[in-house]
């Protein structure tokens, strides 16, 4: 089994979670103590014990002693994760695979700038309220760009990917985690 099938069969449902990717790129390459991971991650005592069991669970981590490390399959993902983590923040990263919409919402925009209309209408059982929400965020996060056509009549927004959100879009592809590439007919 290849690590984007382990990542999409074994493993997807941990990634929902925004605390997973940043303590699994938290502890690539190093055992550490709970107290630092606490201190690296800002996060609290209650929560991380949670993530860590859950991950412990699903096999990515292990407890040896006071240290927690990665298993062979979270290093495995990690490294998977690696690329990308370098561009897109571990934060950003866990809102785009926690959410359906925002995957599809990327990967639609590899076809070329949309107005928000052929966005939504483009992605069946997108809402108007869902689009803006996702979009909003995707924008937060430096992986879409709005531009407002004001010269026309209606006003027309645009959405973009960005550098940002391009790399994402296509990493989301060949790991295996949204749409099929055959769906995605202009390239960068």
């Amino acid at each position: 089994m290849t690590v984007p099938q382990q990542c999409s069969m074994v493993t997807l449902p941990v990634f929902r979670c925004k605390h997973t990717i940043p303590i699994l790129s938290a502890m690539r390459g190093s055992a550490l103590r709970f107290s630092e991971l606490e201190r690296r991650l800002s996060v609290k005592p209650s929560v991380l014990v949670r993530k860590l069991w859950l991950l412990q669970r699903e096999g990515l981590v292990r407890a040896d002693g006071w240290k927690y490390m990665l298993t062979e399959t979270g290093e495995q993902i990690t490294r998977l994760l690696t690329p990308i983590v370098s561009e897109v923040s571990p934060q950003a990263l866990a809102e785009v695979l926690k959410c359906k919409w925002s995957k599809e919402i990327l990967t639609s925009l590899l076809k070329g700038p949309r107005y928000s209309v052929e966005l939504v209408n483009g992605l069946d059982g997108l809402s108007w309220k869902v689009a803006s929400e996702r979009l909003r965020k995707l924008q937060k996060h430096g992986l879409v760009a709005k531009t407002v056509q004001a010269e026309t009549t209606p006003v027309r927004v645009v959405y973009s990917l960005t550098r940002k959100g391009k790399l994402l879009a296509w990493w989301l592809l060949s790991a295996g985690l949204t749409v099929q590439p055959q769906t995605i007919y202009k390239t960068l």
